[in-house]
């Protein structure tokens, strides 16, 4: 069990009155801190105010839901690292995967889960957050596989305002050499490049085991239908037109694939 000495602080967002005494009771037996609110605008008003460790949020609530705080949360510079565990008696499918996909730490059915079963989970979710948020304290870093003079000069412009680290490379060949000898949170790869080609370097990328999970954006002036199918079945996780995109609609991406 964790230590609770130094007073972690859980924050029950419940409409439920004798499941948040009940919780309440629970955790504050063994150390824990805890208040407790019935809807989502309170609880999103209180993580502002007390900065609770964690959050047990149900997620059919009066005022605002519990996907509607999620998302609010999420999209919050103050509160977006917050770690928040749903609680709830809808256990389908999909109700988790909506959970999951907008942000939630982890997602408990009412129903599975006594309250000491209840209180296992949190620990494990309030371990990981320990270690994840000190990873979150790291800038994101960007490799940038790209030979247009005017395109590395406005995307590591627009990376440095967003407190990004960003390594340029020029052509494939030297961009492999980098990703391959560099750690780095995610890849923006051109298609079109002398020395070697974007689709050329995909494919030598996901090769290589240690790169081939890592978020991979191909980035093109003029891609066929064909070369945009041809660099999905190699593995990269999105394909953006060039003219379509903005720098910020990149950095919102970039920013939900690495999620810190």
């Amino acid at each position: 069990m964790l230590q609770t000495s130094a007073k972690r602080t859980i924050l029950i967002v419940e409409d439920e009155p004798f499941l948040c005494e009940m919780y309440k009771t629970k955790f504050e037996s063994l150390g824990y801190k805890v208040l407790t609110t019935e809807n989502g605008e309170q609880g999103i008003e209180m993580m502002r105010k007390e900065k609770p460790d964690l959050v047990l949020l149900d997620i059919i609530m009066p005022v605002l839901d519990g996907y509607s705080v999620l998302k609010i949360v999420r999209n919050d510079p103050e509160l977006k690292h917050q770690l928040i565990v749903i609680f709830s008696n809808l256990g389908q499918e999909e109700e988790v995967v909506k959970g999951m996909q907008l942000g939630a730490d982890d997602y408990l059915v009412k129903s599975d889960h006594t309250p000491s079963e209840l209180l296992k989970k949190i620990e494990t979710v309030l371990a990981k957050g320990k270690s994840d948020r000190a990873d979150a304290a790291k800038p994101i870093r960007v490799l940038l596989i790209e030979d247009t003079r005017e395109i590395i000069e406005i995307y590591t412009e627009r990376f440095k305002h967003e407190n990004f680290e960003c390594q340029v490379a020029e052509n494939g060949a030297w961009g492999i050499k980098v990703a391959q000898t560099e750690p780095f949170d995610i890849i923006l790869l051109d298609l079109m490049m002398p020395a070697l080609n974007g689709l050329e370097a995909l494919k030598t990328l996901r090769a290589t085991p240690k790169l081939k999970d890592i978020p991979i954006i191909v980035l093109s002036n003029s891609a066929e239908p064909h070369d945009i199918e041809e660099a999905k079945k190699l593995g990269a996780t999105d394909v953006f037109l060039k003219p379509r995109v903005t720098p910020s609609q990149i950095v919102n991406r970039i920013r939900e694939l690495v999620k810190r």
